[in-house]
Formats: C-alpha cells, sequence, structure tokens
C-alpha cells in the first residue's frame, strides 16, 4: 500500500477541496506547515501575520498516511478552524468540546463521515502499530474532555 508524501501544496489542496465541499467555502484561507510530531497527527493555531491573525495547520509529516486518515485529520483541523474564525470562540482547555462535537455530527449527518476527536488510526513512522495516545489524553478521554 501506498502511503502519501505530505507536502504545504498537498494540505493547501486537500483544505480548498474540503472547505467547498463540507463548509460550503466559507472558511478563510490559512498557512500550512508540514513538521516531525512524536505523538500528535495535526495541530491548529491562530498566529499574528502583519497586523491580523492568521489560522495554521500543522499536519505531521512523520506517519504512513492513507488518504482517508489524511483528508480526515485535515477536516479535524478544519473543523478548529471554523470554530475560532466562523463562531468566534477560542477555547484553551475544551478544544474538543460540544460545539466541536456538534460539527463531527453535521458531517456525520451530512456526508456519512467520521472524525475521530483524537486522531485516525495511523502509524508513525518507525512504529509497528498505531500511536498509543498519552496517559494525559486518555485521562482527557475518559472524563470527557
Amino acid at each position: 500500500m501506498g502511503y502519501l508524501k505530505i507536502t504545504k501544496e498537498l494540505i493547501a489542496s486537500k483544505f480548498d477541496e474540503c472547505n467547498r465541499k463540507y463548509f460550503n467555502g466559507i472558511l478563510e484561507p490559512c498557512k500550512f506547515h508540514t513538521f516531525r510530531m512524536p505523538r500528535t497527527f495535526g495541530m491548529y493555531g491562530r498566529l499574528m501575520y502583519k497586523g491580523k491573525y492568521v489560522g495554521n495547520i500543522w499536519i505531521a509529516s512523520n506517519v504512513k498516511w492513507t488518504e482517508e486518515a489524511f483528508t480526515e485529520t485535515v477536516i479535524h483541523e478544519m473543523i478548529h478552524h471554523y470554530i475560532t474564525t466562523i463562531e468566534k470562540h477560542e477555547s484553551i482547555i475544551f478544544k474538543h468540546g460540544w460545539r466541536f462535537k456538534r460539527q463531527c455530527r453535521r458531517l456525520k449527518r451530512e456526508f456519512g463521515i467520521t472524525i475521530d476527536l483524537y486522531g485516525p488510526k495511523v502509524c508513525h513512522v518507525g512504529n509497528k502499530k498505531p500511536t498509543v495516545p498519552s496517559l494525559f489524553t486518555r485521562f482527557r478521554r475518559f472524563i470527557g474532555l
């Protein structure tokens, strides 16, 4: 099975495709980054550029990405972007709270896609099985965060 080589251009292309398909094209453009992440697959944050905040999406480059897992991860980060820019809500602690889950339910209902709160079942390069969540992440899942 072939795996995807993650590039900024690939992330941008997938973002544009998913923005049109799942968010009716309303999301503002983001900056895209690849990064070697030891225990996570993607990340979203806003950084100041030229006096205004711009969404940034980071996707792990050290993962054996399938097309499906890559798409799910990009959409996951796009949900964070939607909540921050469209709903105007930023959360430090409850990033996967009710707003995030509401978007996951909408995507499941309207398009039949399932977005995992903590990442797809894929392997980091060098691992033989999917990356095991940290103890803190498992605790957060247990208490419902």
